[in-house]
């Protein structure tokens, strides 16, 4: 997973789900550069979706 989001070459949807992925697989803290991929790759209609899922309208959403 830690490749996949690191490699620009995946489609924005694949970085982004797999810096997701790997946030759900590790009790590591986020690296600065996931970070700034994940706000670079997120948009508007993936905050939508994401806010659809009930696991995140528990957290507060996205």
């Amino acid at each position: 997973m830690r490749e996949r989001w690191q490699d620009r070459t995946e489609a924005p949807e694949a970085r982004w789900a797999a810096a997701l992925g790997w946030l759900c697989l590790t009790d590591e803290p986020a690296p600065d550069e996931m970070r700034a991929a994940v706000a670079d790759l997120t948009t508007d209609d993936r905050a939508r979706a994401m806010d659809a899922l009930p696991w995140m309208a528990r957290t507060g959403g996205v």
